[in-house]
Order: structure tokens, then sequence, then C-alpha cells
């Protein structure tokens, strides 16, 4: 079981970065006035575990903070990846 608990850890990690960079990316090419990425596909990387750092990132540069949809469920992705990562931690180390 610690060694599903080491893949999860480096599964968030790696998506996490995966997920800022995807923000940083989207914002460069809003100022450029150029295709963007599709909400629904930045969303389901916050689903599949990038939803903390990207809201983040978000926060920092200044980018989606008034899209409604990523304001409410990015937090609650967040709270509810934690709490898996938690249960998961405690089965890893019983």
């Amino acid at each position: 079981m610690k060694d599903f608990f080491i893949f999860i850890i480096i599964y968030y990690i790696f998506l996490s970065l995966y997920a800022a960079a995807l923000t940083v990316f989207d914002k460069s090419r809003a100022l450029k006035r150029k295709r963007r990425i599709p909400e629904n596909a930045m969303l389901w990387v916050g689903v599949l575990g990038g939803a903390g750092m990207m809201y983040l990132t978000m926060k920092l540069i200044h980018h989606k903070t008034r899209v409604k949809k990523f304001m409410v469920y990015l937090p609650v992705l967040t709270f509810v990846h934690l709490v898996l990562f938690i249960f998961f931690a405690v089965l890893a180390f019983k």
C-alpha cells in the first residue's frame, strides 16, 4: 500500500505542475488574443487532480478569476482531493 501512496504523491506532483503550466499557457494565449484552451478541458485537469495548483496559479496571475465555475469548483475539488489524499495516507501507514 505504501508503493501505491508514493505513486499518488508523484501523480499529484506531475498533475499539479501540468495544471500550472496549462493555466499560464492559457493566460499567454489570452493576452495574444489567440485560440485558447477550452474551459471544460481545464476543469477536467482540475477534476483529475490539478485543482489546487490551478486555483493558486489563477489567483497569482489573475486569470479566469471572474469565471465563477473556476472560483467555486476548483476550491471544492481541492478539498475533495485533500480528503482522498488523507484517506489514502491513513491506509498506507496503518
